[in-house]
């Protein structure tokens, strides 16, 4: 066991900053009060005064989970994430396919008329995790771009949009610009929308060493600091700056 031993009530007797942190521990709340009540706690819970794991696994596992979370947080001070959250709506349009479907709307003529409600554009940060509402959010695939979807292989000579598929309940995970510098675009691009993560923006973007090479397989782009990165990003998806 590694030096640890689990606690024999009738052994010794329980101190009172031991029984204070297991009755927190104890208390079934959600991951947020997890943090913000239990892990202020965590240095006076103890693995070497624990209960029989056999006869309490609800309660090792409330512990394991309030250390991971702590371990979550130290992590999460030395990186310095900047994050926030952003509930998005995108009302209704209407959108005409030829002149024929216009007509019969009463629209005249519109013919390849396009109302878009979001422009293209790749999500800035470090990450985005997404809860769509419903289908239609779309991926675009670069020419020549070969991208598996829906269990068929989808290859075009141009820039093509499709569907991304559209899991009832599930979260998206997109993969943003700053990872494109580090993996020098080693895997495809994905499309999604909402929890955005952050770099500290004084930090740099530069390649993962995995990933270079000096002399054959030199670096893509050049350093960048956060903080410039978004703002050329942002900027560039409203036209203003190319990126």
């Amino acid at each position: 066991m590694g030096g640890h031993h689990h606690y024999n009530p009738e052994a010794e007797p329980r101190k009172d900053q031991d029984l204070e942190a297991i009755k927190k521990a104890q208390i079934p709340i959600a991951w947020r009060d997890t943090c913000s009540h239990i892990l202020i706690d965590l240095n006076k819970c103890r693995r070497d005064t624990w209960w029989n794991p056999n006869k309490c696994e609800h309660e090792r596992h409330t512990y394991e989970e309030c250390e991971y979370n702590a371990y979550l947080q130290r992590v999460e001070a030395k990186v310095q994430l900047e994050k926030h959250g952003k509930v998005l709506n995108y009302p209704p349009l209407e959108y005409y396919e030829d002149a024929g479907d216009a007509g019969d709307a009463g629209g005249g003529d519109t013919k390849n008329k396009t109302m878009i409600r979001a422009g293209a554009h790749t999500d800035y940060g470090a990450l985005t995790i997404v809860f769509s509402g419903g289908p239609r959010l779309q991926l675009s695939l670069d020419p020549n771009q070969e991208t598996n979807a829906n269990n068929y292989t989808i290859t075009s000579n141009t820039k093509t949009w499709m569907d991304a598929p559209h899991l009832e309940g599930a979260f998206i995970i997109n993969g943003h610009s700053n990872g494109e510098r580090q993996l020098k675009r080693r895997y495809s691009r994905r499309q999604s929308i909402a929890f955005f993560v952050n770099m500290n923006g004084d930090a740099n973007i530069v390649p993962f060493e995995s990933c270079v090479d000096e002399k054959n397989n030199p670096a893509r782009y050049e350093a960048i600091k956060v903080s410039d990165h978004l703002m050329q990003s942002h900027l560039g998806s409203m036209g203003k700056q190319s990126y």
